[in-house]
């Protein structure tokens, strides 16, 4: 008589459940990453207060350096150490598109930065002639005036951090942890949709608020199209640096030539 039948082992009995989704670190790394930014900032205006009670008001290059370093810093940080203690190693690279970059990666986002330049100045002609039109007075962004109207120091400062800080940590912020954390639930389109709109609003500025969106929606598509982070860093220091390049051109060039 051939024995009873022996039930499965225990482990066997979760083999019908899916596996885990790929994109569920992101959304710890995502609010995480939130919590440290906000936490720097109060940090920063704590100790511009104090600076300012014991030694009177900073210098305006001190407090930019100390708005950046204390915000987007510490943000992008948590996400990666986040990433780091979430994703195995040696799955890391390609969950993050953190690969070691190819002169592919290089050229498509030199190429996807001029397209978000081209962008944005015909989305900015639109916007200059609807105000002049309506006979209204376009309003920049605090860090276009400073650039303009500040020392060499907080002119250094800006630069430094719209073209190198900002790029690095706002991609690894938004189209990183905020994208996948999105994607985890939502379809793909409109991931990059709430993710753009996020993108724009955080910069404070109304009048520019539309151009922003679309310069977020073209470094998403960019990262998904390359699977590579950097080409959508690559291109948004383009962006950002011809945009500086300008600012610095009216300064200087276009002050000289209106006096």
């Amino acid at each position: 008589m051939a024995p009873p039948a022996s039930s499965p082992p225990f482990e066997y009995a979760y083999d019908d459940l899916p596996p885990p989704n790929p994109r569920a670190w992101a959304t710890s790394a995502a609010l995480v990453g939130i919590g440290a930014g906000f936490i720097g900032v109060v940090f920063m205006i704590a100790a511009v207060a104090v600076w300012q009670v014991a030694a009177g008001p900073p210098p305006m290059a001190l407090m930019i350096a100390a708005s950046m370093l204390g915000m987007q810093v510490p943000a992008a940080a948590a996400v990666l150490l986040v990433s780091r203690l979430r994703i195995p190693a040696a799955d890391w690279a390609e969950a993050t598109s953190l690969q070691v970059p190819t002169l592919r990666d290089i050229a498509a986002g030199i190429l996807w930065g001029v397209l978000a330049l081209a962008m944005g100045l015909v989305v900015g002609n639109i916007i200059d002639l609807i105000y002049t039109m309506r006979d209204m007075e376009l309003q920049s962004q605090d860090a276009v005036q400073l650039m303009m109207d500040g020392d060499l120091a907080t002119m250094i400062t800006l630069i430094v951090g719209a073209t190198i800080l900002a790029p690095i940590c706002e991609e690894i912020v938004f189209r990183l942890a905020i994208f996948e954390a999105l994607r985890r639930w939502l379809p793909a389109g409109l991931s990059v949709v709430i993710t753009s709109l996020m993108f724009g609003v955080v910069h404070f500025t109304l009048a520019l608020l539309v151009p922003l969106v679309l310069l977020g929606a073209i470094l998403q598509v960019s990262r998904m199209c390359h699977k590579s982070l950097v080409v959508p860093i690559i291109a948004h220091m383009i962006f950002n640096s011809a945009t500086v390049i300008a600012i610095i051109a009216q300064r200087y060039v276009g002050g000289t030539l209106g006096g």
